[in-house]
């Protein structure tokens, strides 16, 4: 007669939590420093630049908006 297998209870151990924790806020931490979405600026020489995708080292350009692209 077979028996019936038993399952193993899946749990989470405090260890993957804060490895989860740690993820998010490195992401959260990362996407801070970028901006998603058309935008444009302009150099200091008059040319527009546009682009989806902005990186960020310190602060952003006052002038990146996506009103600028028109």
């Amino acid at each position: 007669m077979n028996q019936p297998t038993r399952r193993k209870r899946v749990t989470t151990n405090k260890g993957d939590m804060m490895n989860k924790l740690f993820l998010v806020l490195a992401l959260l931490f990362a996407l801070s420093a970028c901006s998603v979405g058309k935008k444009c600026t302009y150099t200091q020489e008059g040319t527009k630049i546009s682009s989806y995708v902005w990186f960020f080292q310190g602060d952003k350009p006052i002038d990146l908006d996506k009103n600028n692209c028109n």
